[in-house]
């Protein structure tokens, strides 16, 4: 069964967040969707028995990092993925590969699934050093179609993954879980949902319940 992840960002205030609890909690996919919410709301979808997800994680161990939530802090409140590579945080926050490979090794000594971004296949050497691949899945998002509504051709699409799984099997003897993000929305799910892939990340899309329930009933209910 595919998996949704939806990425929350920096949006909703609590009442929101409440709100969407309850939206969501209506459509009865509980074990089949991942919440990404800002840290200070993690808890509020603990509280509610829903698979979360963290949208960053500290290259750090705990100590004196002001400001940063460690690996371990995460699983002490039984986070199980953590998004690690997204393009926002290597445009905007200027994170590079030595930081993915710090903050993917503390995940993982941790026991926290991985979902690691890439915008190109380059950007796979990654792998090279890290611990171990049975906790990453990789979450393909190409640059141009991050915030943008811009989604490339299916084909291309399709081609991209196809490189991606054998790049990975190639290199690693391993076949890993490979997602999809970047402008997801209620009117390219089905042409989006025949790709060769195991699930999704949803951001803006996921805020409007018509788009999302759209985007459910292709995925799971088709």
């Amino acid at each position: 069964m595919k998996k949704i992840f939806i990425n929350l960002k920096s949006n909703l205030k609590i009442n929101e967040i409440r709100e969407f609890i309850k939206k969501v909690n209506e459509l009865d996919i509980k074990n089949n969707i991942v919440i990404c919410p800002s840290d200070i709301y993690i808890m509020e979808f603990c509280h509610n028995n829903y698979i979360t997800c963290a949208q960053n994680v500290s290259k750090y161990d705990e100590g004196a990092y002001t400001g940063e939530v460690s690996a371990s802090q995460l699983k002490s409140i039984n986070i199980s993925y953590v998004l690690i590579g997204h393009y926002e945080r290597r445009k905007l926050f200027n994170e590079q590969e030595d930081d993915f490979i710090c903050k993917i090794n503390q995940a993982l000594d941790n026991d926290i699934n991985v979902i690691f971004c890439i915008n190109e296949i380059d950007d796979l050497s990654t792998l090279d050093k890290v611990k171990k691949l049975d906790k990453i899945t990789i979450a393909y998002e190409p640059a141009e179609s991050i915030g943008t509504n811009y989604v490339k051709n299916i084909n291309e699409l399709k081609k991209d993954i196809a490189k991606i799984k054998k790049f990975i099997y190639n290199r690693y003897c391993y076949d890993m879980e490979i997602i999809y993000g970047g402008s997801v929305d209620d009117n390219n799910i089905e042409s989006l949902n025949k790709l060769d892939l195991d699930g999704f990340i949803i951001g803006n899309a996921a805020l409007d319940m018509k788009k999302f329930y759209k985007i459910k009933e292709v995925i799971f209910d088709k």
